[in-house]
């Protein structure tokens, strides 16, 4: 997945997470929103994590191509 199209998956997700937070918040169960920003940013930790891991396979994968492993 290209580094938009994983930003742009995150945001939709953690857009819905929030939403959904925010509605039991305002149905009177305020104690969601605290975990929802945890649930958000664990979201963001992984995605950074994949993100991070996928940059170094391709990375790796290039060098092959090339025929420039180390």
């Amino acid at each position: 997945m290209s580094p938009a199209g994983l930003a742009k998956a995150f945001a939709a997700l953690a857009a819905a997470v929030l939403a959904i937070s925010v509605g039991f918040a305002m149905a009177g169960a305020w104690l969601v929103l605290p975990f929802a920003g945890l649930e958000v940013l664990a979201l963001g930790a992984a995605y950074l994590v994949y993100a991070r891991r996928f940059a170094t396979q391709e990375e790796k994968r290039t060098r092959l191509t090339r025929g420039t492993a180390t």
